[in-house]
């Protein structure tokens, strides 16, 4: 499934203070650096790639793991705010490196 242009401005949007910013159109991939880092599902959610402590905080936070993938669905409210998605982004690329 393809994702149209509201769609990725959507999932672009959370990123806006990280700098350049691309997407997979055709699989809902948002990368930073290269790097897949975010998955936006076709409900226009977002997924954050993340591994612990990251992952701990979000499953607290009440984020579940999307599907079988290291990937952990972000809040509707971190969403509403793009500091708020910005910074749990950076703490989930910090904990990839």
């Amino acid at each position: 499934m393809a994702f149209g242009l509201a769609d990725i401005a959507f999932g672009s949007q959370v990123f806006t203070d990280l700098g350049a910013v691309t997407s997979r159109d055709m699989s809902g991939g948002i990368d930073t650096d290269r790097t897949v880092t975010a998955l936006q599902s076709s409900a226009l959610s977002l997924h954050f790639k993340s591994k612990r402590p990251t992952a701990t905080v979000m499953t607290a936070d009440g984020s579940g793991q999307f599907r079988n993938v290291p990937y952990r669905t972000v809040r509707n409210a971190a969403l509403d705010h793009s500091n708020e998605g910005c910074t749990l982004l950076r703490h989930a690329l910090a904990t990839l490196q």
